[in-house]
């Protein structure tokens, strides 16, 4: 948690106030780099903590579940709630301080701190998932996938390329991408009723390069301001999966 914190004061500080009067199409990108870094970092963090743990759960869970001392699944939901409320308490570490360095409205703080929960809620399961089926004791294989999984979501959300600019075989990719519901939910809940100071005229807005509000600037990525709940209910799909996947696959080194 505290590296978590200490990113969350330094990305702040970074983009101080930055939120505050961007009309340029850039300056705009600037700050969705920043949400993106944000997301990111707490997925990423989450999976390779949970990659790291997984070995120690699972001698522990072999030698216990099958000597009878421990029921696979009150075992199972304690640890579970244990790490979701580590992650809880590192999301808000994570997003506290940025969000009252780079934007002092109050209506952001708390959408923005569950989309950074949602995320490692998703990659801790995805870790426990590769570290259980991993039938080595090393955790290096389980990383190695897990980062790959990661890496993919990323070049398929809509940072790199927008939406827009993608190829046309990319779009189906990016529609199935989990991490492209959490980007754009982080998107909306960031520009959704911005007024940005000056002005900018109706064909430099068609053209994509400054705007007048938040809600131009989420229309130019094809993203629509009134769908934050959609993007955070699709998210919950992938958490679901990785959540049995990561069930079974313990049940399996319990039992098997």
């Amino acid at each position: 948690m505290g590296i978590r914190l200490g990113l969350g004061i330094v990305f702040g500080l970074l983009w101080y106030r930055d939120a505050e009067s961007p009309v340029l199409a850039n300056d705009a990108s600037t700050l969705d780099s920043l949400l993106f870094i944000t997301l990111v970092c707490g997925s990423g963090t989450a999976m390779v903590q949970t990659i790291i743990f997984v070995p120690d759960m699972k001698n522990l869970v072999r030698r216990e579940v099958q000597n009878g001392l421990f029921a696979f699944g009150p075992w199972l939901a304690s640890q579970l709630l244990f790490m979701l409320l580590f992650h809880a308490g590192g999301a808000l570490c994570l997003t506290a301080p940025l969000v009252l360095l780079i934007d002092s409205r109050g209506k952001f703080f708390l959408p923005f701190a569950a989309l950074v929960f949602l995320g490692p809620c998703l990659f801790m399961f995805v870790g426990l998932f590769f570290g259980a089926a991993n039938p080595s004791k090393d955790f290096d294989p389980a990383r190695q996938k897990g980062v790959t999984v990661l890496t993919l979501m990323v070049l398929f959300c809509g940072l790199m390329i927008p939406y827009p600019e993608l190829q046309d075989w990319c779009k189906p990719v990016y529609k199935l991408d989990p991490f492209q519901h959490l980007y754009n939910a982080a998107l909306i809940a960031f520009w959704r009723g911005m007024d940005f100071k000056g002005s900018c005229s109706d064909d430099l807005v068609g053209k994509d390069v400054c705007f007048n509000t938040g809600a131009e600037y989420l229309e130019s990525l094809n993203v629509s301001p009134d769908q934050y709940m959609y993007h955070v209910h699709s998210f919950f799909g992938p958490i679901v999966l990785f959540a049995v996947l990561s069930t079974a696959a313990l049940y399996r080194v319990a039992y098997y």
